[in-house]
């Protein structure tokens, strides 16, 4: 009998045995596993587009429209696995849609976060607060640095405005995008709210970032303010430390992190970004994680666009990949890198060490170097360092951690298994996970349609305790621990 496996955002796995050709929407109501249909399984709206491998049926007219798989028109031939809530910007929306009321005048706004490697925008209608166009593309000054302190340099080499004419041009593309789908014109969103880390927004501003790029480190600007965005007035949320942005700001606002007694959120990024509340107090800090977890710096990473592999596993000794929109593999994302090295840690191919002991095949002509190996051992070391260091500053033991949401591009297709496996997450924390994707851009989206959360953001912000990791002893200590897989 066929089998239709489930893995649900936290991670969980269920199996559900069928019989026929059933559609993916008649076979999860029946197992009452909840999936959004606005349209009323009309397939008009593409809402129920979900990640998919597998002996399914030939793409509807309406799947061609949404540019992927739906659960009411894909029908199953056989096996299937179906990641939900797998397109990451999906989430991101059903997320805000329950958390934030829209607001009762009419017309668009604009949501947009600033990554280091990553850009992404939506377009919202604000009398629904619904998601109407949204759109992404690789930050284009990663062209003259990976990472924040490089762009520093850059900037107070004389390239500033470089930098910056590059991001507003890639904005200005994205947005012109995400209007199209939503069948208005670009002049149509008449107010923003743009969120990012610190150097991020400054580069935005075109205002100079040389303060933040030698000791003490600290940021002339930490925004709470409304700009001009090419004509459309836009908030930018406040920051909370030279390296603790406003997106990390936007990111504990949108997961509820303070709802907890003790919690812990990690936006895994370029600039890992890490949170945690605990009684009362919120302690934040960052690490220079690198842009392993984003596709960048792979020898054949790509973004989440089609063909990008966003999953690996092992099935009866072989390879079985899932990829954006389906299409034929052609590059790995972070959350593919993280699956398959997890895969071949299984099988032997890479050792505690990282030593490579074979080839590491995915797919003809698509293969991963010791090179790549490397850049996700000293990823996860910097973002598993960086919480054990913020734990251990609180007096806080993963215990007492009821719940760790993960965040970021990253963490939209994200394996808490395959996290666990490479020594990113302790496996004592795995069952209390929940990854929420891009909450950055879903706090911007709650404060475009709920101007009145500003004054708790600024809350947020003004109360957090920033923790440097920079020379931090316990944090090199626990830096060199966790870079091997694990003690052969």
């Amino acid at each position: 009998m066929p089998r239709l496996t489930v893995v649900f955002p936290d991670g969980k796995t269920k199996y559900v045995d069928f019989d026929g050709n059933p559609r993916r929407f008649d076979l999860l109501s029946a197992q009452d596993i909840p999936v959004e249909h606005p349209c009323g399984v009309g397939g008009g709206c593409g809402k129920c587009r979900m990640e998919i491998e597998v002996h399914l049926s030939p793409p509807t007219a309406e799947e061609e429209r949404a540019g992927g798989r739906l659960s009411c028109r894909t029908r199953l031939l056989g096996d299937a696995r179906l990641v939900l809530g797998g397109s990451g910007e999906m989430d991101v929306e059903f997320y805000t849609r329950r958390l934030s009321s829209a607001r009762s005048d009419d017309g668009y706004g604009l949501a947009l976060d600033i990554g280091t490697t990553t850009l992404a925008l939506q377009i919202v209608r604000l009398s629904t607060g619904e998601v109407v166009g949204r759109a992404s593309d690789r930050n284009p000054q990663t062209t003259l640095a990976a990472d924040v302190m490089g762009r520093i340099r850059a900037a107070t080499e004389g390239q500033a405005q470089i930098l910056r004419s590059s991001l507003l041009a890639a904005v200005r593309d994205m947005k012109k995008e995400a209007c199209r789908q939503a069948g208005v014109s670009p002049a149509a969103p008449r107010e923003a709210v743009v969120t990012g880390n610190t150097v991020m927004l400054h580069l935005l501003c075109g205002r100079p970032v040389d303060a933040l790029g030698h000791a003490p480190f600290a940021a002339r600007w930490l925004f709470d303010e409304t700009v001009d965005l090419e004509g459309v007035p836009a908030y930018l949320p406040p920051c909370m430390d030279a390296f603790v942005g406003a997106d990390v700001s936007c990111a504990v606002l949108s997961s509820g992190l303070c709802r907890h007694r003790c919690a812990l959120l990690a936006d895994v990024g370029t600039n890992g970004e890490i949170a945690l509340f605990r009684n009362g107090k919120l302690y934040v800090t960052s690490t220079a994680a690198g842009p392993a977890f984003e596709g960048a710096g792979i020898s054949c990473g790509m973004n989440n666009v089609p063909g990008a592999v966003t999953r690996v596993t092992l099935s009866q000794g072989e390879l079985r990949l899932a990829t954006v929109g389906g299409a034929p593999p052609r590059g790995v994302c972070g959350s593919g890198l993280l699956d398959a090295i997890s895969v071949f840690l299984k099988t032997g191919l890479i050792s505690g060490s990282g030593a490579t002991l074979g080839p590491l095949t995915l797919a003809p002509g698509l293969s991963l170097t010791p090179q790549d190996v490397r850049a996700l051992q000293l990823a996860k070391a910097a973002v598993a360092a960086g919480m054990t260091t913020l734990l251990e500053t609180a007096g806080v033991g993963w215990e007492e951690v009821e719940r760790l949401y993960l965040a970021g591009g990253f963490g939209s297709h994200f394996s808490v298994s395959s996290a666990v496996d490479v020594g990113l997450l302790p496996a004592e924390i795995a069952d209390r996970v929940r990854v929420v994707g891009n909450a950055a851009l879903a706090g911007a989206t709650m404060l475009l349609l709920d101007p009145a959360r500003k004054d708790e953001i600024r809350r947020l912000a003004d109360s957090a305790v920033s923790v440097r990791l920079s020379g931090h002893p316990a944090f090199s200590e626990h830096y060199m621990d966790a870079i091997a897989f694990f003690e052969e």
